[in-house]
């Protein structure tokens, strides 16, 4: 045996209760750490979702926005157009009333 384990039967019950308790603090420490590290893994995990859908999102919103600004230029070129035509129009009509 090894002198630790002397030691604690030199003191009789109360050594090897010493001795248990320190068996137990080791196996609950070890069991601590395994749930530490599932959880913490757990949580990456949860946080690397939530980047995904987060991305997810945030592309479905620049869509909208492009489709936006596209749909507003489309509507400020039309406008454009059309103004261009009416100043032609009213071009060709002041020309002909100066005739």
């Amino acid at each position: 045996m090894d002198t630790l384990t002397n030691a604690l039967i030199d003191f009789g019950a109360l050594g090897i209760m010493a001795g248990a308790l320190f068996y137990m603090n080791q196996q609950l420490q070890k069991r601590l750490d395994s749930t530490l590290e599932r959880f913490t893994k757990q949580i990456a995990d949860q946080e690397k979702a939530h980047q995904l859908a987060e991305e997810g999102i945030r592309d479905r919103y620049d869509k909208v926005v492009r489709r936006y600004d596209e749909r507003i230029d489309k509507v400020y070129e039309h406008i454009v157009d059309s103004l261009r035509e009416q100043s032609t129009t009213l071009s060709a009509i002041r020309s002909l009333l100066e005739k």
